[in-house]
């Protein structure tokens, strides 16, 4: 269930991550997810 809160987070944050897909691995971890 963690993984779940963590994907809300980063959902409001997801504009800002897209343009670090390529410095941070998360986002490419949370496109899975969702």
């Amino acid at each position: 269930m963690r993984h779940l809160t963590q994907v809300k987070d980063y959902r409001r944050s997801s504009v800002i991550l897209e343009p670090y897909n390529g410095n941070i691995d998360q986002p490419l971890s949370l496109g899975e997810h969702i």
